[in-house]
């Protein structure tokens, strides 16, 4: 190693040097690495003229980085320069060792920073001895010292006539010992391995008396020699003092290994006694230009106007083999076969081989040797089995062979016609059978849904009126039976689509809507199902549920609802719980996963699958009603969200079903808000005046609209700001507060609010208070979005003592009743 800078210039260059590095990237290196590709930090520029000395080359403004691993640019590349900016964070000097890939670049040159300021270069590759390199190495390394807390400024200069790739890998020294020993075992198991097929392949030749087996043993050895010679091993081993030759030798014998195959082909395919004298001509002026080109090297010819060269007649002469090969196999002639498939894997293995070495395809794509050996390994036992099968049916009767293997497969094809036919008529008519059935079903069960529906509609109709009459804990009751009739309602609906085959046509209605009110109303519907049975229900939501999403509402809880029945129904004195939660998917879409779990009787391991067919239940599963066809309803809705429902039970424990669903999020002034009709008309007693706050305007003027309609005198605002401003000019009886505003919350109103005041919050998600609020400010009432009219009616007169005015309703016996309280 010598400096490479006069000491008087060292200032000068050190000025140069730091103004050419202000915009390269700084690569820090772990200290626990075993092995670490360094591409992402490479930039690089080309210097055409191929004089730039190190400190022009450190200030040249050319540089780009790298957006690979490893850069290749394939031959006749110019001078290549390399810079990289290594920095150890760790408070411990790390000893590493860099290797550069591949191995037959002609000369690489590392400048390191020096002790006294200026730089030192170490030179590796063909043009340097084995002896004479930094490290006595096969491949290209170079030793590295990464001083703590410091930033290692480094440049390559590569220049090669061979294909120019360059990759840049650090590894710790114990790793790159073990990595050289692993690839030195791998390649004498490769030699071995091969010259071990090559003269198994030349005994062929007197046992068997076949030239093919001649001429694939020589190409073997040409194979063996050719990958001595370009990982590197001839140069390390064979011929140390001869660069020039490391750099031809490679494709001397892989030109050598091709014309050896080039009359093993011929041979085989016996091309020059077939009527195509053609082809045979074209072989053979392969094989002449084969025989020049190594000409050519032997004598010196340019290597960078021979090896493209090369590349071309190789490529040739593979798909010229193949060709000729698919010709005779198409003819009939059966030993082929397995050197067509031989051939397939070579060319494989070739185009991986000729990639790497013309700069085509990236280093990393093909760093593994044991592939491209692999592959050939597998084509040379194609050949042999090739050549095996050629000998075999050289010493066999050929033509009365084949009369018999053609009778023989006359007389089973014919068999299997007759199977065929048989058996298609059979499922024929199987499938009018099914058909059959499958329309009788569908008929029984549309009279049956008729006859259902009829009852049902009177049941719910009553069940209105009732609803109307009673108030309070029954009004509730009566409240939750209508609903649970309309969505038996439903279900029959369902079921009946289900008999008409429209499983595959199921149509979905999302819409905007609130999640927590939905969420709320299974709850409603998951407590009364589990206290039929005596069970607990248990409801646990996460805490980043979004407030509304895009979805089919109505399917969604009937799929719920599904797993909350089934759950409730094979559960006793146990528990039931209804987990939903949400994690971000794409942008503006958000994943909810549903889970309900029960403690009940579980299902065996064999009837997991069998449950979700229709009219399937559960073996053991006496003690429940029904037909069978929920789960299979559910999980047609269920896929027809983008879902999966999955089951996990063990007998004796319980089970949990779930599914998860990708939903579009939807902003809350989205959710189409409106009240149903009520019959309150008004309230006795002195006007009340309402404070609305709702920063979404479509529930704020509807509020409005409603309660200005009963009587109240409403204030309408959408922030806090605009609310204190009116509580500090007005008085209001009641204050209807959003939870979520653009300059707050409800919760930092609530403390303003005067001790007279009472407050009802108005959200679309569960209450959110604040940490270390006051146990003494509350809200009088919760309401979940979207408010549903007697909810909120009830709720305002429970705070304000309201008596209200109702209409008269006429009952289905045609009396009438006033409703004034």
């Amino acid at each position: 190693m010598q400096p490479y800078l006069n000491p008087m210039l060292k200032l000068v260059w050190l000025c140069l040097f730091w103004s050419g590095w202000a915009q390269a990237a700084v690569f820090e290196v772990p200290a626990t690495a075993e092995r670490l590709p360094l591409g992402s930090a490479m930039e690089y520029f080309f210097d055409e003229t191929g004089r730039l000395d190190l400190q022009a080359a450190s200030r040249d403004s050319r540089y780009r980085p790298a957006l690979h691993d490893s850069l290749s640019f394939g031959y006749g590349a110019p001078v290549l320069w390399v810079r990289l900016a290594l920095h150890n964070p760790a408070a411990a000097l790390i000893d590493a060792i860099l290797q550069v890939e591949p191995e037959r670049l002609e000369r690489v040159s590392l400048f390191l920073p020096g002790p006294d300021g200026g730089y030192l270069r170490l030179d590796n590759g063909l043009r340097v001895a084995v002896a004479q390199r930094p490290l006595p190495a096969r491949g290209l390394a170079f030793p590295l010292r990464l001083e703590p807390g410091r930033t290692l400024h480094l440049f390559f200069r590569v220049e090669t006539r061979n294909a120019l790739s360059f990759m840049p890998v650090l590894r710790a020294a114990a790793a790159f010992e073990r990595n050289t020993h692993h690839e030195e075992l791998l390649a004498m198991l490769n030699f071995g391995v091969l010259l071990g097929l090559a003269g198994f392949a030349v005994l062929l030749f007197p046992l068997q008396r076949d030239r093919t087996a001649l001429f694939l043993g020589c190409s073997m050895v040409c194979y063996c020699l050719f990958e001595a010679a370009f990982d590197g091993y001839g140069y390390a081993y064979l011929w140390p003092n001869s660069p020039d030759w490391a750099l031809r030798a490679p494709w001397i014998f892989v030109l050598l290994m091709q014309a050896a195959f080039n009359r093993f082909v011929k041979v085989f395919l016996r091309i020059e006694s077939s009527d195509r004298p053609w082809a045979a001509r074209w072989l053979n002026g392969l094989l002449a230009a084969k025989f020049v080109l190594v000409a050519g090297h032997l004598f010196g010819v340019s290597f960078v106007l021979l090896a493209p060269i090369g590349l071309v007649v190789v490529a040739v002469s593979l798909l010229s083999h193949v060709g000729f090969a698919v010709a005779a196999l198409v003819s009939g002639y059966r030993p082929v076969r397995y050197l067509v498939l031989g051939q397939a894997i070579t060319c494989t293995a070739a185009a991986m081989r000729i990639g790497e070495v013309s700069g085509w395809l990236p280093i990393t794509a093909l760093s593994s040797e044991a592939m491209t050996s692999g592959l050939f390994y597998l084509a040379e036992l194609c050949f042999f089995a090739a050549v095996s099968r050629r000998v075999d049916l050289l010493q066999t009767e050929r033509e009365s062979a084949r009369a018999a293997a053609l009778a023989v497969q006359r007389d089973i094809s014919a068999r299997l016609e007759s199977e065929v036919a048989e058996r298609t008529s059979e499922l024929h008519q199987a499938k009018e059978l099914a058909e059959r059935a499958n329309r009788s079903k569908g008929e029984f069960l549309a009279r049956v849904s008729h006859e259902l529906r009829s009852p049902l509609h009177t049941i719910l109709s009553y069940a209105a009126l009732l609803r109307r009459d009673f108030g309070g804990k029954a009004g509730e009751r009566l409240a939750l039976l209508e609903d649970g009739g309309r969505h038996l309602l439903s279900l029959i609906e369902d079921l009946l689509a289900y008999a008409r085959h429209e499983r595959d046509t199921l149509v979905l209605a999302p819409e905007p809507v609130f999640l927590h009110r939905l969420l709320a109303r299974l709850d409603d519907h998951g407590a009364a199902l589990a206290a039929k049975r005596m069970n607990h229900y248990q409801s646990r939501h996460g805490e980043n549920l979004p407030p509304a999403v895009r979805v089919d509402a109505r399917r969604l809880e009937q799929a719920v609802l599904v797993l909350l029945s089934n759950a409730a129904r094979y559960t006793r004195r146990g528990t039931l719980v209804l987990e939903v939660t949400a994690q971000p998917a794409a942008p503006d879409r958000v994943s909810l996963r549903f889970a309900v779990a029960d403690s009940g009787i579980g299902i065996a391991a064999a009837d997991l699958a069998r449950i979700f067919q229709p009219f399937e239940r559960a073996a053991g599963a006496g003690g429940g009603d029904g037909l069978g066809l929920g789960l299979a309803i559910a999980r047609q809705i269920v896929q027809a969200m983008g879902g999966e429902i999955a089951v996990e039970s063990q007998p004796g424990v319980g089970s949990r079903f779930g599914f998860t669903l990708e939903l579009p999020l939807a902003a809350q002034d989205e959710v189409p808000v409106k009240f149903a009709t009520t019959t309150v008309q008004g309230y006795e007693g002195p006007t009340r005046r309402i404070l609305v706050l709702d920063d979404t305007a479509a529930h704020r003027l509807l509020l409005e609209h409603l309660l200005s309609d009963l009587g109240f005198e409403v204030r309408g605002v959408s922030t806090l700001r605009a609310a204190r401003e009116q509580l500090a000019v007005e008085d209001f009886d009641l204050a209807l507060l959003d939870q979520c505003l653009p300059d707050g919350s409800a919760w930092d109103l609530l403390s303003e609010l005067s001790p007279g005041l009472p407050a009802i919050l108005i959200s679309a998600m569960p209450p959110a208070p604040p940490p270390g609020l006051a146990a003494a400010l509350r809200f009088e009432a919760v309401l979940l979005k979207p408010l549903v009219s007697d909810e909120l009616l009830d709720a305002m007169g429970r705070v304000l003592g309201l008596r209200w005015v109702e209409t008269e309703v006429e009952t289905a016996d045609g009396e009438d009743v006033v409703g004034g309280v």
